[in-house]
């Protein structure tokens, strides 16, 4: 191959999950979640999801004890929305909004116990996990996930970039091996 010659590889994705799992089963990459608690007088809960993936990636969702002491520390004693629902089809199954796969679950005692009978979404309150009414204004949590790229090593030394979320489309092009210069480099079109 030509010294010039560079493979394109084009990912053209709508979900931000299959598009992270691509680009780190490409590229070495590290994800670094961060939460960001929303207060503008309170939302419902699909309010506060519309909100979520304007801004950000999606309602926070949870996916072990360190995540949840992190959500807890942030949320101090407000009822705060996260992205657990009761899936319509399944009455006995949750869901995180966005189809984010994760097992771990910090209900409170007695909980979930859908008292109204129309108990489908989650909040955060008092370091526990409730069954709330989806119409309840409450202040909520958002997630973003940073993508950090090794993308060119020079001096033993690494440049990285972040990949924004909801980006939309991404082109990676990849010199083969041999080839001297970047390894790796993303743009993104929103």
């Amino acid at each position: 191959m030509s010294e010039g010659f560079s493979i394109w590889l084009f990912i053209c994705v709508s979900f931000t999950g299959l598009l992270i799992t691509a680009l780190c089963a490409v590229v070495s990459c590290c994800l670094n979640k961060q939460f960001h608690y929303v207060n503008e007088g309170g939302k419902t809960w699909e309010k506060a999801q519309q909100y979520c993936r304007e801004k950000y990636i999606d309602l926070a969702f949870i996916s072990n004890q360190q995540e949840a002491d992190e959500v807890n520390n942030i949320s101090k004693t407000d009822y705060v929305w996260i992205g657990l629902y009761r899936d319509p089809s399944h009455p006995t199954e949750w869901k995180w909004s966005g189809g984010w796969n994760s097992s771990f679950r910090f209900w409170g005692k007695g909980q979930p116990n859908n008292i109204f009978g129309n108990q489908d979404c989650v909040s955060v309150w008092k370091k526990n996990m409730n069954d709330d009414q989806c119409t309840e204004q409450h202040p909520f949590l958002c997630f973003d996930l940073n993508v950090v790229l090794a993308l060119e090593e020079t001096d033993r030394s690494y440049n990285t970039y972040e990949i924004e979320p909801h980006s939309g489309s991404v082109i990676i092009p990849i010199k083969p091996r041999g080839q001297t210069g970047k390894w790796f480099q993303s743009f993104f079109h929103r």
